[in-house]
């Protein structure tokens, strides 16, 4: 699923960033799939906390390629995470 179709079904999430991948300017692009950009969706949020554990939120990763690869629900029990961390590396 690309950023585009999360979007058609969840609309624009509360919080993206990107991520660039670490390498030497001298060295080649990397070659593995490692998350591109982060995307949350906020359900409910009692703290000012940015990082708060008590959150409810879906947090979605995508890839360089542009495809989500994990999907991480917090505190949403009928929920369960999709894919990996550790997929595609």
């Amino acid at each position: 699923m690309s950023l585009e179709d999360v979007e058609k079904l969840l609309g624009k999430p509360d919080f993206a960033t990107g991520i660039s991948a670490a390498h030497l300017a001298t060295a080649p692009e990397p070659t593995d799939k490692r998350c591109k950009d982060q995307l949350a969706y906020i359900v409910k949020k009692k703290h000012e906390n940015m990082t708060d554990m008590e959150d409810v939120a879906i947090y979605l990763f995508l890839s360089r390629d542009g495809r989500l690869y994990w999907a991480a629900p917090q505190n949403l029990p009928s929920l369960k995470q999709l894919g990996s961390p550790t997929e595609g590396k």
